[in-house]
């Protein structure tokens, strides 16, 4: 049986939750090199397919920016282990998915993040906004 989008939305946001509440090592170390530049943890992104049908993603760390309460743009980072090798059709989907909507994905590995300083980390950031902004 399908899940209603109320019923969908109640799954992605406690998985949202679940995740906050159980970080990665990585995701814990991205975490305190990421609030401090202005990023949420574990942020829920709907939008819309062409054909009406709704998807719903959890970035790990995502910078919005809105107008009127709408996204208009912004940065995720995602911290990638292992699991993402057998995930990459997948990731390249949700990444376009993303793109089409003004939202760029920054994708760093669990083992980079994890050697990286705080104004290394800035310095990734930034050279990818001025890359692909």
């Amino acid at each position: 049986m399908k899940r209603t989008s109320e019923e969908r939305r109640a799954f992605v946001d406690a998985a949202a939750l679940q995740q906050i509440e159980n970080p990665t090592p990585a995701e814990e170390a991205a975490w305190r090199l990421l609030e401090p530049l202005g990023f949420k943890r574990q942020v829920v992104i709907v939008g819309w397919t062409k054909n009406g049908g709704e998807w719903q993603y959890i970035a790990d760390f995502a910078k919005l920016d809105t107008l009127d309460g709408q996204i208009i743009s912004g940065l995720i980072v995602e911290v990638d282990g292992a699991s993402h090798r057998n995930k990459r059709g997948r990731d390249r989907r949700r990444d376009g998915r993303l793109r089409a909507e003004g939202i760029l994905t920054l994708r760093i590995p669990n083992a980079e993040v994890k050697k990286l300083t705080p104004d290394a980390m800035e310095s990734k950031v930034v050279a990818f906004m001025g890359a692909n902004w």
